[in-house]
C-alpha cells in the first residue's frame, strides 16, 4: 500500500498546478468577457442617448432637419441617424441608425440599406438583435401599433404578418408599391449561439 501511494503522489503533484492555473484562466477570461459586456453595454447606452439628444434637436429645427434626412440619404455611415422605433405594447424604444453591420447593429436598430426610408413609398428594413433592442418582438401581435420618429416626420404602422424564414430569404425585404416596414431579427430568441432562421414582422402604414 506505501508503494502505491509514493507511485499515486507525482501525479498528484502535477495535477495540482495545471488545476490553479485553469481555474486562474477561467478567472481572467471570465473577468475579459465581463469587461467587454460593460464596454459594449455602456457603448450602446451612450449611443442611444447621443442620438436621441440629435434626433431631438433635429425636431427642433426644421432646416436642420430636412439637411440630415438628405444626410441619410446620400452619404450614410454607421452612425448616421435615422430615427426612434417605437413599439408600446411591448416595449419597444430604440435609435435606428444606417447599416446593418456587426457595429452598427450593437449600438442600435439598424436600417437595411437598399430598403426605403420611413415615409418614402417603399418597404422600410430595419434590423436588430434578438438579445437586445429586439428581445421583444417575441410578444409581438397582430395590429400592435409601430410608431417610427424621424427628422422629417412620425410614421405609423400597424402589424399585418408574422413569419419566421431562413437567413437567406431575402424576398421579405422585396421593393412594395404602398408604404411598409419589415422587421429582422434572429430566432430563436432564446437560441444559444448564432441562431439559425429569422424572424420577420411586416406591417402597413397607417393612413391619418
Amino acid at each position: 500500500m506505501a508503494r502505491q501511494l509514493r507511485l499515486i503522489e507525482p501525479g498528484i503533484r502535477l495535477v495540482r498546478p495545471v488545476l490553479r492555473w485553469s481555474q486562474r484562466l477561467c478567472l481572467v477570461l471570465g473577468l475579459g468577457a465581463l469587461g467587454w459586456w460593460t464596454f459594449v453595454t455602456a457603448d450602446a447606452s451612450w449611443t442611444q442617448a447621443s442620438l436621441e439628444r440629435s434626433l431631438a434637436g433635429a425636431r427642433r429645427n426644421t432646416p436642420l432637419a430636412t439637411q440630415l434626412s438628405h444626410t441619410v440619404s446620400q452619404t450614410a455611415t454607421e452612425t448616421t441617424l435615422v430615427g426612434r422605433i417605437d413599439i408600446g405594447r411591448i416595449g419597444v424604444s430604440a435609435m435606428v441608425v444606417e447599416g446593418d453591420d456587426a457595429r452598427a447593429l450593437a449600438r442600435a436598430v439598424g436600417h437595411i440599406p437598399g430598403t426605403a426610408l420611413p415615409g418614402e413609398s417603399g418597404n422600410v428594413g430595419l434590423a436588430g438583435h434578438r438579445d437586445t433592442f429586439f428581445r421583444a418582438l417575441k410578444n409581438i401581435r397582430l395590429g400592435d401599433d409601430i410608431l417610427v420618429t424621424t427628422p422629417r416626420g412620425s410614421y405609423r404602422y400597424s402589424v399585418v404578418s408574422s413569419a419566421v424564414v431562413g437567413p437567406d430569404d431575402t424576398r421579405v425585404l422585396d421593393a412594395s408599391r404602398s408604404s411598409s416596414i419589415t422587421l429582422v431579427t434572429c430566432y430563436p430568441f432564446h437560441f444559444i449561439g448564432s441562431a439559425p432562421k429569422r424572424f420577420i414582422v411586416h406591417a402597413n402604414i397607417v393612413r391619418s
